[in-house]
C-alpha cells in the first residue's frame, strides 16, 4: 500500500471539507431541492426532503445532544509518552499538525462528562475531521481513561462515533488500541 498516495487522498477529501460551507448552502447536495430555509436543516443539518445528514462539527454535535452548558471536557492533553509516536514518524506528526491547525482538535477523540436530559453520562465522539477520525495510540488511551472513570462513576457512556477505523500510520499499536478498548469496556459487565 501506498502511504503517500493514502495522504495525498485525505488531504484532497481534507481541503473539500474546508473548502465546503455548509451554512452558505441554497440546496441540498443529495436532491437540489432548496435547504436554506429548513428549521430542520438550520438546526439539524439534515434536509427535509430526502433525510440527507450533512457534516456536524464535534462541538455542535455536543451542543445539539447534551443539555445546555452540561459538557466538561477531560484528557484533552495526554502525557508526553504518549507523543513519541510523532517523534517516531516526522511525516505522521506534521500530518496531525496540520489537521490540528485546520480543525482545533489535538486528536480524533474527544472526552468529557454530559448531561443528557438531566442523566449525567461520559460522552466519547470520534470525529471524522481529524485524520478521519482514525484510532490510534492517543485515541485508544482516552477512550480506555473516559470507560474507566465511567466504570468508578458507575456513569453510561454515550458514544458517537464517525471513524474510517485504525491508523495505518500507527501500524501494530493502532490495532492494538481495539484489543485494549475491549478489555476495558469488559469492566463494564460487572457493575
Amino acid at each position: 500500500m501506498d502511504h503517500n498516495s493514502n495522504n495525498g487522498n485525505m488531504d484532497e477529501i481534507n481541503e473539500l471539507i474546508d473548502n465546503y460551507s455548509i451554512e452558505s448552502l441554497e440546496n441540498c447536495l443529495q436532491c437540489d431541492k432548496k435547504i436554506q430555509t429548513s428549521e430542520l436543516y438550520s438546526t439539524y443539518k439534515i434536509c427535509h426532503n430526502c433525510n440527507f445528514h450533512f457534516y456536524i462539527k464535534p462541538y455542535e454535535r455536543i451542543s445539539l445532544l447534551t443539555d445546555r452548558e452540561s459538557y466538561v471536557e477531560f484528557n484533552q492533553e495526554l502525557p508526553n509518552e504518549f507523543n513519541y509516536i510523532y517523534d517516531k514518524y516526522p511525516d505522521y506528526a506534521k500530518r496531525a499538525q496540520k489537521d490540528t491547525d485546520r480543525t482545533g482538535l489535538n486528536d480524533s477523540v474527544l472526552t468529557g462528562y454530559a448531561s443528557i436530559g438531566g442523566n449525567r453520562c461520559i460522552l466519547i465522539i470520534l470525529d471524522f475531521s481529524f485524520m478521519g477520525g482514525n484510532l490510534g495510540l492517543i485515541s485508544g488511551e482516552k477512550i480506555s481513561l473516559a470507560i474507566d472513570l465511567a466504570v468508578s462513576k458507575k456513569l453510561p457512556i454515550v458514544s458517537i462515533i464517525s471513524s474510517s477505523g485504525t491508523r495505518f500510520e500507527e501500524g501494530m499499536i493502532s490495532i492494538m488500541q481495539m484489543a485494549k478498548i475491549t478489555l476495558v469496556y469488559g469492566k463494564c459487565k460487572k457493575i
